[in-house]
């Protein structure tokens, strides 16, 4: 099946289903709310993905497209994928670090961070970057810590603060002006960043931007964030390889399976997380059922079931994505199990006697 757009979308009839116009903001809404709820239930057709990393150092942030690594290996070997809890079990390991073992090969998730490079050393201002000459002008919110020894009672630094124009009012941050690559000091930070905490760009930009940090004694620059365009609220999936070492001169390969996170559909030619227009459909005509309190028709319409005044069976989005999986992979295929355990290799095999 041929990757579908949000234009695909509009002259489906889905417009016909929740009565609006194909070009009604209203319309983009629901599809985009119709792929999200979808996304969260199910690793749907076309909802997956391998992605390659050549890293040298143990900290990965993965790009926007990746909600979650499913699994990972790591030079070509399987690797095991932990969750947020994996360090702190009462029995477990504890914390990671690339300090440790390089026999540790593990995939360790960290948190979700704004940039992909945290800030080293000190005296390091920020500044903003911009393609397009459309964007120039505009400002992004950064928030984060200052970078002055942190204090013996609290173990941090200073929250950034900063007065909003002048209104007098006060918000936490500081807010950048986005410009061109030629003149770099022009637009640099006040405040000296110790730690970027959380980033808020401009709704509106149209094309791609870039944050480094720059050092103010000897006059150079670090990228440290990358964002599309219509990247508003970046966060970002972090791992912990801890087998791989900081500043490796021969860059590791990691080939990790993912599934893929919600972008919003803004223009025509987006492409769909959820391709598949009757579910959409159907997920639609739900969120519309369920704003009108029909509560039961939007649970049938998502998830399916029998009516019980008609007696009819509805199959609904959730069920239109599970026929899409069987079609696309067959509904004869063998399915794989993973077995964890101590005991592993020495248990008895059990007869498969079909």
């Amino acid at each position: 099946m041929p990757r579908r757009t949000l234009g695909d979308a509009k002259a489906s009839r889905i417009p016909e289903a929740v009565n609006l116009p194909p070009d009604d903001y209203r319309f983009v809404q629901y599809v985009n709310e119709a792929q999200q709820m979808l996304l969260s239930r199910g690793h749907w057709w076309g909802t997956m993905a391998r992605f390659v990393i050549q890293a040298t150092q143990g900290l990965i942030t993965m790009p926007r497209a990746i909600a979650v690594i499913e699994r990972a290996s790591l030079c070509g070997s399987l690797i095991p994928v932990h969750d947020f809890w994996y360090e702190w079990l009462d029995n477990g390991w504890g914390p990671r670090s690339e300090t440790i073992s390089q026999c540790y090969e593990e995939c360790d998730y960290r948190g979700h961070y704004p940039i992909f490079s945290d800030i080293i050393g000190r005296n390091k201002a920020l500044v903003f970057y911009c393609d397009l000459q459309v964007d120039s002008g505009k400002f992004a919110l950064v928030q984060g810590y200052d970078d002055t020894q942190p204090d013996p009672n609290t173990g941090r630094s200073n929250w950034i603060r900063s007065q909003v124009g002048s209104t007098g009012t006060f918000e936490s941050g500081e807010r950048l002006k986005m410009g061109q690559m030629a003149d770099p000091v022009k637009n640099l930070s006040d405040q000296f960043f110790g730690k970027v905490v959380d980033v808020q760009l401009p709704d509106d930009m149209q094309g791609q931007c870039w944050l480094y940090e720059y050092d103010t004694i000897l006059n150079t620059q670090r990228l440290i964030g990358q964002y599309d365009a219509g990247e508003s609220r970046p966060s970002f999936p972090r791992y912990l390889f801890p087998s791989i070492r900081t500043g490796n001169p021969n860059p590791v390969p990691v080939e990790v399976l993912a599934k893929l996170d919600f972008i919003k559909a803004t223009v025509d030619s987006d492409f769909l997380v959820i391709g598949n227009l009757p579910a959409l459909k159907l997920a639609c005509m739900s969120i519309k059922a369920a704003e009108e309190l029909r509560l039961t028709d939007a649970n049938l319409l998502m998830n399916g079931g029998v009516d019980k005044k008609s007696g009819i069976r509805i199959i609904g989005a959730i069920g239109e994505l599970e026929a899409e999986l069987d079609h696309y992979l067959g509904a004869g295929r063998r399915m794989g199990i993973n077995i964890l355990g101590s005991s592993i290799g020495s248990v008895e095999e059990i007869p498969n006697l079909l």
